[in-house]
């Protein structure tokens, strides 16, 4: 399956990137690795993730854990899964 990130998920992971790029360096990949590896993942495995019970959305916003990042998305036609957003398992949910 294609994987598309919508405009928010560009957004956070270039926040992630800024943050890591400014206080830790060092961790950096050790960051991005597991999110890289979620996106991976779900273009080969879509329904890895179970629905989203928080949104109240009929399970449509599916839920990946990328430690400590939660990756939100949802799977379109069957052909693309569209990552809504990447948040830090602390933060509040958007959905």
């Amino acid at each position: 399956m294609k994987v598309i990130l919508s405009t928010g998920a560009q957004n956070a992971l270039e926040t992630i990137r800024e943050f890591y790029s400014a206080r830790a360096p060092e961790a950096l990949p050790a960051v991005f690795e597991p999110i890289v590896n979620g996106l991976d993942l779900l273009a080969k495995h879509p329904r890895s993730g179970p629905p989203n019970r928080q949104t109240g959305l009929d399970g449509e916003i599916r839920v990946l854990v990328a430690a400590p990042y939660r990756i939100l998305y949802e799977i379109q036609d069957e052909k693309i899964v569209l990552i809504h957003s990447i948040r830090h398992g602390r933060q509040k949910p958007e959905f």
